[in-house]
């Protein structure tokens, strides 16, 4: 790979796809008879030199590949959401970090845990409690408290301009979401935690208590020792119900080709590779299948913290068709965010399906250094 340190063995990471987590719930099939397919791409369709199926930049948008349960809401009101439309709260704080056997010691497990804490990541769940419709846009900030007295956390707003311009509207009794991720380490006090949200637009401050409190790990870096805690914000989105992929690709497995640490000069456009293997006794169709790929690098008290997610299509053109236990591999490629400067991590987590389908346990992740 162009401008990546070579002497690194490759570490393969195996991923099942359950039938359980990429259909809309156990025991019911996809309904392959509402919106036909999405086009295939618009790249030729032969492989690399090498055998690869190259990579293609062709954005995926939700309604290509997943089949929501309702359509995303029509704007119909220009009134902006106040804290007093909405009463809202945050469920629980999730691990972000692999799940890992104690007794494993296979080389991923070995690099997880040299990679340390993750992480978390909660959503803030907020319902219209008006009588009226309310939209939600732009940036919003967040402040934590526990036990009714702020936090020792920095909070980061990165959303992407998407983000930054997508509304969203609530209707009386129904939801929004805003995503939030808490890096490590924290290392201050526990207690009982309550979010204060700044809404957009002059909509005052919404609080969000936390059922569920709980805390990133306390750890410390003797090469960063002033790494402070960041809370990430992202943006309002509808909480719509499960979704459920136009594609059934039960038992598809993805495994890492390419080291799963690399170093790149800053700014760099890198590629790397994943295989994907049919272990079943039956061909599988490709055809419409999405990807997304999520870059995550802390933040501190001078660096801004990277976290964005974006979708796209599989490039299919040269193998729509996987055999039966059959392997290909696929080429993916990645730029370095202009945040990401010299001796800094980023975190590149690959996993079939788009932002709404999101089985646990699919992600191949690998980390880039900036050199």
């Amino acid at each position: 790979m162009e401008g990546i340190c070579a002497g690194i063995a490759p570490l393969t990471m195996a991923v099942a796809l359950t039938a359980c987590g990429l259909l809309a719930g156990c025991g019911r099939g996809p309904d392959t008879s509402v919106t036909p397919l999405p086009p295939r791409v618009s790249a030729p369709a032969t492989l690399a030199a090498d055998a690869t199926v190259p990579w293609v930049d062709e954005r995926a948008g939700d309604s290509e590949f997943t089949r929501p349960a309702h359509p995303r809401r029509t704007i119909t009101t220009d009134h902006r959401c106040q804290a007093s439309d909405l009463a809202a709260v945050l469920p629980a704080w999730q691990d972000r970090t692999p799940h890992v056997d104690p007794s494993a010691d296979d080389q991923e497990s070995r690099a997880i845990r040299r990679a340390g804490p993750y992480g978390l990541m909660g959503m803030v769940e907020a319902t219209n409690v008006s009588t009226r419709p309310c939209t939600l846009s732009g940036r919003s900030n967040a402040e934590l408290l526990v036990d009714d007295q702020p936090a020792r956390v920095e909070m980061s707003n990165n959303i992407n301009e998407q983000g930054e311009r997508q509304i969203t509207q609530v209707n009386p009794g129904e939801r929004a979401g805003l995503r939030l991720d808490w890096s490590v380490p924290y290392c201050g006090s526990r207690g009982r935690q309550t979010l204060r949200l700044a809404l957009p637009h002059g909509g005052g401050i919404l609080t969000a208590p936390v059922t569920r409190a709980t805390t990133p790990q306390c750890s410390s870096s003797e090469i960063h020792p002033g790494l402070r805690t960041f809370l990430s914000v992202g943006a309002w989105d509808e909480l719509n119900p499960v979704t459920a992929p136009h594609y059934a690709l039960a038992g598809l497995t993805a495994a890492l080709v390419s080291p799963a640490a690399m170093t790149a000069p800053v700014d760099a456009t890198i590629d790397y590779v994943i295989r994907l293997t049919n272990p079943t006794g039956a061909p599988m169709d490709l055809d419409g299948v999405v990807y997304t790929q999520e870059l995550f690098s802390l933040g501190d008290a001078t660096r801004e913290a990277v976290n964005t997610t974006s979708a796209y299509r599989l490039n299919t053109r040269p193998v729509p068709v996987l055999k039966a236990k059959a392997s290909q591999d696929f080429r993916f490629r990645v730029t370095l965010p202009a945040a990401v400067t010299r001796g800094r991590d980023l975190s590149v987590s690959w996993r079939l399906g788009g932002p709404e389908v999101k089985p646990a346990g699919t992600a191949v992740p690998l980390t880039v250094t900036a050199r």
